[in-house]
């Protein structure tokens, strides 16, 4: 009787994979990081397409000289100052920055302008009457908040 003869097991052909093929998903990897790396870093623009990176400075003054509740919000990061005395400014880098003010009771008025670094100014807000509100920010122009006896301001982006 001869001895039964076992095939060896039918396995599908082994494909090596080329070593260019290694090098191209590693550069498409790279690629893809450089991409989500750039969209994180990107300034941001306003909704109206008007680049915000220049530097500036936003300042809030009063009349008669007071003080006032100011509220920043530079980027994102908000901090506030209370009973703070006029005239105040402060200067900041790119990006969008929103400041809020209401003055001290009285009679009088408040006004927050926003003046490029080339110092020619952005836009400026003025508000009137006690307790009165203004507001300015560097995205799309400014809006300003009227106290007991009315706002008036004007504004625009350069």
């Amino acid at each position: 009787m001869e001895p039964a003869t076992t095939k060896p097991p039918l396995h599908p052909p082994e494909r090596k994979l080329k070593w260019w093929y290694g090098v191209l998903i590693v550069v498409a990897g790279l690629f893809l990081i450089g991409m989500v790396i750039k969209g994180v870093l990107a300034q941001p623009n306003n909704a109206a397409g008007i680049s915000s990176s220049t530097n500036f400075t936003v300042s809030v003054s009063s009349s008669p000289r007071g003080n006032a509740d100011i509220d920043v919000n530079d980027n994102g990061r908000w901090s506030q100052t209370y009973k703070q005395l006029l005239p105040w400014s402060e200067a900041f880098g790119p990006g969008i920055v929103s400041v809020a003010a209401e003055k001290g009771g009285g009679n009088g008025s408040i006004t927050c302008t926003i003046t490029n670094s080339d110092g020619s100014v952005r836009s400026t807000q003025t508000s009137t009457g006690p307790y009165a509100e203004v507001a300015c920010n560097t995205d799309r122009g400014n809006s300003g908040m009227s106290g007991s006896a009315g706002n008036s301001g004007t504004s625009g982006n350069s």
